[in-house]
């Protein structure tokens, strides 16, 4: 899907008010809430710069570059979904050219996978139960309450 129509579907509920854009390489944009500002976000977005720097087979299993598109896609969903109490999460890179947000919080994990600009889904490992994955095209919202139920 080509950036500009992506911006101007705002799937996820941004407004130009409410966000600011990151540029990312080859012209991608990402985006983060402006209020509140969580002081990891930089961190972020210099780790994704990082990652959009790897080359085909990476990963010794041909593995495809991190998709510029992806990448800004991932961050917008990011800034809809996390709460002011979010802790930075690890952020590595997917075979597919997609990228995986991950968290440890009390021998629980959370990971989201971004595999494609609305292609995403999301895995809660809990520490004493089976895992569950869920498709996040359908239901951001329903990512959102993950979050805030996993970190508050």
């Amino acid at each position: 899907m080509a950036i500009a129509e992506a911006r101007r579907r705002k799937p996820l509920g941004f407004s130009d008010q409410e966000t600011h854009s990151v540029m990312l390489p080859s012209g991608a944009t990402g985006a983060f809430q402006q209020f509140p500002r969580l002081t990891w976000e930089p961190e972020v977005i210099a780790r994704i710069r990082e990652l959009l720097e790897l080359e085909q087979g990476w990963d010794t299993y041909d593995g495809e570059p991190i998709d510029p598109t992806t990448a800004g896609y991932a961050l917008k969903l990011l800034s809809r979904v996390r709460t002011a109490m979010t802790p930075e999460p690890v952020v590595v890179p997917l075979s597919n050219g997609g990228l995986q947000f991950e968290w440890s919080i009390n021998h629980s994990r959370l990971e989201i996978a971004v595999y494609a600009p609305y292609d995403s889904e999301v895995t809660e490992l809990p520490a004493a139960a089976a895992p569950t994955t869920s498709s996040v095209y359908a239901n951001v919202e329903g990512l959102a309450r993950t979050m805030k139920r996993f970190f508050g």
